[in-house]
């Protein structure tokens, strides 16, 4: 499971990737932070929110591409942190 850092366009919350990371941390999976190019993502939210991303993993590493592919189990990981986030970020 993969949280971004933050791309030059679109720079990532730090409160956010913190909550985040706790999420992982949670289920026992060790995050990993990575720069991202995905600013289409995010960069409609930059000065106006505040923003953050987590990444589902894909088989074989392929995205954006035809042959991309993710497991419902990774599915399931994925919206179990963004839940624990969304929790967190609640309380504060």
């Amino acid at each position: 499971m993969r949280r971004c850092r933050g791309f030059l366009q679109a720079p990532c919350s730090e409160t956010i990737q913190q909550a985040i990371e706790a999420s992982l941390e949670e289920e026992g999976i060790g995050p990993v932070t990575l720069p991202s190019g995905a600013g289409h993502d995010g960069m409609q939210f930059t000065g106006k929110w505040p923003m953050g991303m987590i990444f589902a993993r894909s088989q074989n590493g392929i995205s954006h591409n035809p042959k991309e592919w993710t497991t419902p189990e990774d599915v399931k990981i994925s919206t179990t942190i963004l839940y624990r986030t969304l929790l967190k970020l609640d309380q504060e």
